[in-house]
């Protein structure tokens, strides 16, 4: 009875990730962007600017309402 279970329960998964899938094909088909949206050139200025009058990558973070992981990348690309 448990084995009938359980391959229902794996019958009913791949059917969920081929439907997800399958979305995901269209909506790239439907030409959407997919992810998370990027920063703002403007944002990334102001991060490059904020830290070059000695701010920490704290202070920006809390400033412009990203996180201090944001902050940090963009720096990094920036040297």
């Amino acid at each position: 009875m448990f084995q009938m279970c359980g391959v229902f329960a794996q019958f009913e998964r791949s059917i969920i990730q081929e439907r997800v899938k399958a979305g995901l094909e269209r909506a790239k088909a439907d030409g959407t962007k997919l992810g998370r949206p990027g920063l703002s050139e403007l944002t990334k200025q102001e991060i490059v600017a904020m830290r070059a009058t000695g701010m920490s990558m704290a202070k920006i973070a809390v400033e412009l309402g990203i996180s201090t992981g944001v902050v940090c990348k963009v720096v990094k690309q920036k040297k």
